[in-house]
């Protein structure tokens, strides 16, 4: 109910141009391979939801923003009340025990000046493990880290997977985003031991209560680090030096933000 208050759905589908007209208009390439395009033959048509978050950060944290500790906190917190309408969406979503499970910056847009949550193609009930299990083990076979799950989550592997990652990880043999990942938990949210952390994980093996107790944290934690992430994709857009950038968050006000999503993210 109201759910237009904080997300776009799309209410209809119609059948997409050609792969090579799209290819001409848009980045499909790097989402869908030509096989899937073919398995999939489906465009959705909703309402205008706005720009992209990732075009709107972008407007606000500059190159010229990053360059002052002053206009880094002004842009820092005229763009914080603006994910409001994202904390609605999903406590309301918690309510109805319903995971979005793909909140990041591209399913995001801002119209009027307000966010909304878009993309439901992988959310599923807190009920239903089978969906959960079925995108672990797909994040698991890929070669990039999913900066917007927890390690607990992409964890939740049987026995041998997890030996084999364990040994892949300590012969450094890192998924594409790790650096990123430490260095948003490390060097941003301060915390300490971060591989260690991710060893012991490889540690256990899958069980259902664990999982169970995982998937309604998802989302939470998926938005605790959505400013972090957009914020290290603008640094290295910039060609900035990421430990440089960090004296920024050096305000008090930005520092209770940031132990609040500490908070979230554990």
């Amino acid at each position: 109910p109201h759910s237009e208050e904080w997300s776009q759905i799309w209410e209809r589908s119609c059948q997409p141009p050609s792969l090579t007209s799209l290819k001409k208009i848009s980045m499909i390439e790097d989402c869908l391979e030509e096989k899937e395009y073919k398995d999939i033959q489906k465009m959705f048509v909703g309402k205008y939801s706005g720009i992209s978050l990732d075009n709107y950060f972008q407007k606000i944290f500059t190159k010229k923003v990053y360059s002052s500790k002053q206009l880094f906190e002004k842009a820092f917190l005229s763009f914080l009340p603006k994910l409001k309408s994202i904390f609605i969406a999903i406590t309301q979503l918690s309510n109805h025990k319903i995971c979005h499970h793909d909140l990041n910056h591209r399913n995001i847009t801002v119209k009027n000046q307000k966010m909304y949550l878009l993309d439901y193609g992988v959310s599923f009930l807190f009920s239903d493990i089978s969906k959960a299990k079925k995108r672990i083990n797909r994040e698991d076979k890929l070669h990039r880290l999913y900066l917007s799950y927890p390690y607990e989550y992409i964890c939740m592997l049987d026995k041998d997977k997890l030996k084999k990652n364990r040994r892949l990880f300590l012969e450094k043999e890192y998924k594409t985003n790790y650096d990123i990942y430490k260095f948003i938990h490390e060097s941003i949210f301060q915390r300490k031991n971060i591989k260690k952390k991710i060893i012991d994980l490889y540690d256990f093996s899958f069980s259902e209560s664990k999982l169970k107790d995982i998937i309604p944290t998802i989302d939470t934690y998926s938005l605790g680090m959505l400013f972090p992430i957009l914020f290290i994709r603008l640094t290295d857009k910039y060609h900035l030096s990421r430990k440089q950038v960090l004296s920024l968050f050096q305000s008090k006000k930005i520092i209770q933000f940031l132990n609040l999503c500490k908070l979230m993210t554990t």
